[in-house]
C-alpha cells in the first residue's frame, strides 16, 4: 500500500523532532564544558515542540484536535526569537540580560495560552481542505503579528550583529559569521512563503526551516565548537594583538595568522592557509630552529623597516581535552626590553662622573681576558693609573675642582687608547686599563704615552703615576695580575710620582707593606686659566 504525502510529511517532522531531542540531550551533556550549549539546548527543545506539534496538527480532523496540537507547538514557538538572539549575542560576547529578551516571549506565551478569554492571538478558526492535507486556518490577532515581527526581527538583528563585525575581523571569524547569517535565512524564507500563501498545499514550512537553522546552530556550537574557539575574542584579541601569532596544525600547516604576523612576515598571507609554514619560513637559517625544536624558546633578530628588532619566539601546544591539536607560534617583540636591558647594564657598568666603565665592568672584562689567556694563551696587560696628589685638589679646589680634573684626565687617557682597550674608573682617583693582546713593551709605550699626555695638559698641572703588569699563563688569575700592577704603582709613587713603573720579580721580594699615603709628597695641582 502506497504511503500518502501526509504520512510522509508527518514522519519527516517526527524524525526531525526525535533528532532535535537527541541533539538536545548531547547539548545537555556538554553544558559544563561549553556553557553556551544551554542556550542551544533550549532552542533545540523549542523547535522540537514546534515540529512535533505541527506533525500532530496535520493529522487532526477537527478544530479541537488541531488546537490541542497547536498548544503543543506554542510551548516552543514564543521562545525561539529570544533564544536565537541570546545565542547570537553570547557568540559575539555582547553583554545581555536574558529577561530583556525573554519578557516579550513570556507575553506571547501567556496571550496564546489564554486566547480563549480575549482572542488577541487568533480568532475565526476553521479547517480548510487542501488535499491531501486539512489545514487549520485562523485570523491572526495583534499578539500573533507581534510574535511574527519579534521572530523576524530577531533573525534579522542576529544576522546584522555578525555582518557588522565582518570588516576588520579575522578570516576564521568571517567564516563563522557567514555561517550563522546563513542559518538565519531558512525560517525567514519559510515564513514569507507561508504568509504569501505560496508554500505547497499551504503548509507552514517554518517548522522544517527552523529545524534546519537549529541543526546548523547545534553543529556550530557543539560539533565545530565555535564557542570553544571564542570567535569574538579571536577578533578582538587575536587579530589585534601586538605580538605576531601563527596557528598551525601538528604538521605545521598554517591554520590562521593575525595582522601582526602578516606585517612581520610578508612572505605569508591568507593564501598560505593550509600550506606548510615550516617549509616557507624554514628556508631562513635563523628561523629553521623554531620548527626543529618546537618546545623551546628562541631569540631571533629580524629586519623590520630600517632597523633590527629582537623577537622571542615560542611555540606553544594547542590542546583539546588533553590531546594536542596544533601549535601557536608567538613572536613577542622584545626590542624595547632588550634596549632597556642594555641601558640598565650600561648604567650599572658605567661610572656616573666620567662616563667610562666602572669597577664592575672592569672586573668582568678582566675575567674574560683571563679566560682567553688560559684557553688560547692570549696575553693581556693591566695598568693602574693614579692621579698624583689628588687629595690636595679636593682640599684646595673643592670637590667640583676634583671632578673637573677626573673628567679631563679621562678624556685625555681615552685619546691614547685603542678602541679595543678598556679604560675604567677603578675607585676614587684611580683608573684601571685593560690592554688586550699586547705584552710588556707595547703596554709600556701606551702607559708612557698616557702619562706624557696628561703631564702636557695646558689647562691644568696634573701628573700620573702608573703601574704596569702583564698576565702570566702559569698564574691564571687576573687578581694576581692587578696585584702586581698595584705593587708597580706603589713603586712609581715611592720613586717620586709622574712616572711609569712595570712589575718585576724584585718587587715580589719587597712587596707592598702598607698603603701608600695619597697625601705624601710635595707639589700641588691647580687649574690654569
Amino acid at each position: 500500500m502506497a504511503v500518502s504525502v501526509l504520512t510522509l510529511v508527518q514522519i519527516l517532522l517526527l524524525l526531525v523532532t526525535v533528532e532535535l531531542a537527541a541533539m538536545a540531550a548531547m547539548a545537555w551533556q556538554r553544558r559544563k564544558r561549553v556553557p553556551e550549549s544551554r542556550v542551544v539546548l533550549l532552542l533545540l527543545l523549542a523547535v522540537g515542540f514546534y515540529a512535533g506539534g505541527y506533525a500532530g496538527e496535520l493529522g487532526a480532523k477537527d478544530v479541537a484536535g488541531a488546537v490541542f496540537w497547536l498548544q503543543i507547538q506554542y510551548l516552543g514557538i514564543p521562545w525561539m526569537a529570544a533564544l536565537w538572539l541570546l545565542l547570537a549575542r553570547e557568540h559575539n560576547h555582547l553583554q545581555s540580560k536574558a529577561w530583556h529578551f525573554l519578557l516579550p516571549s513570556l507575553v506571547i506565551f501567556v496571550a496564546q495560552l489564554t486566547n480563549g478569554w480575549h482572542g488577541l492571538y487568533r480568532s475565526h478558526m476553521e479547517m480548510v481542505a487542501r488535499p491531501p492535507f486539512t489545514i487549520l486556518h485562523y485570523q491572526r490577532g495583534p499578539v500573533a503579528w507581534f510574535n511574527l515581527v519579534y521572530l523576524y526581527g530577531a533573525l534579522v538583528y542576529s544576522a546584522w550583529i555578525y555582518l557588522r563585525r565582518l570588516r576588520g575581523s579575522s578570516r576564521l571569524y568571517r567564516k563563522q559569521s557567514l555561517f550563522f547569517v546563513a542559518s538565519s535565512l531558512p525560517p525567514m524564507v519559510g515564513y514569507l512563503l507561508f504568509m504569501a500563501d505560496k508554500s505547497p498545499w499551504g503548509l507552514d514550512l517554518a517548522p522544517l526551516m527552523m529545524s534546519v537553522s537549529a541543526l546548523l546552530g547545534y553543529f556550530a556550537v557543539i560539533h565545530y565548537e565555535f564557542f570553544d574557539m571564542v570567535p569574538m575574542a579571536h577578533s578582538l584579541v587575536f587579530a589585534s594583538m601586538r605580538d605576531a601569532v601563527l596557528v598551525t596544525d601538528l604538521e605545521f600547516r598554517l591554520v590562521d595568522l593575525n595582522e601582526a604576523a602578516r606585517d612581520l612576515l610578508p612572505e605569508l598571507s591568507g593564501e598560505d592557509l593550509g600550506r606548510n609554514v615550516a617549509q616557507r619560513l624554514g628556508q631562513s637559517p635563523s628561523l629553521r630552529p623554531i620548527f626543529d625544536e618546537p618546545g623551546c624558546s628562541h631569540e631571533i633578530e629580524l629586519s623590520v623597516g630600517a632597523g633590527k628588532h629582537q623577537y622571542e619566539v615560542r611555540m606553544l601546544p594547542l590542546r583539546r581535552e588533553e590531546v594536542q591539536q596544533g601549535w601557536a607560534v608567538i613572536w613577542a617583540d622584545k626590542t624595547a626590553q632588550v634596549h632597556l636591558l642594555h641601558e640598565l647594564r650600561r648604567d650599572a657598568e658605567t661610572d656616573d662622573l666620567t662616563g667610562i666603565a666602572n669597577r664592575r665592568a672592569f672586573v668582568a672584562a678582566a675575567e674574560e681576558a683571563e679566560a682567553r689567556n688560559r684557553e688560547h694563551a692570549r696575553v693581556y696587560s693591566l695598568l693602574l693609573v693614579d692621579v698624583d696628589h689628588f687629595k690636595q685638589i679636593n682640599d684646595r679646589q673643592g670637590h667640583a675642582g676634583g671632578d673637573t680634573v677626573l673628567k679631563v684626565v679621562t678624556a685625555t687617557l681615552s685619546r691614547c687608547l685603542r678602541q679595543s682597550d678598556l679604560l675604567s674608573r677603578y675607585g676614587g682617583d684611580e683608573f684601571a686599563v685593560l690592554l688586550a693582546g699586547i705584552g710588556m713593551p707595547e703596554a709600556a709605550e701606551v702607559a708612557e704615552r698616557m702619562r706624557a699626555a696628561v703631564a702636557g695638559l695646558e689647562e691644568m698641572a696634573v701628573t700620573l703615576s702608573i703601574g704596569l703588569a702583564v698576565s702570566d699563563v702559569k698564574d691564571g688569575s687576573w687578581e694576581s695580575t692587578i696585584e702586581r700592577a698595584d705593587c708597580a704603582l706603589y713603586r712609581a709613587k715611592s720613586e717620586g710620582r709622574n712616572r711609569v713603573c712595570a712589575w718585576s720579580e724584585s718587587m715580589a721580594e719587597t712587596g707592598r707593606h702598607g698603603k701608600f699615603s695619597r697625601a705624601q709628597g710635595r707639589g700641588s695641582v691647580s687649574l690654569k686659566a
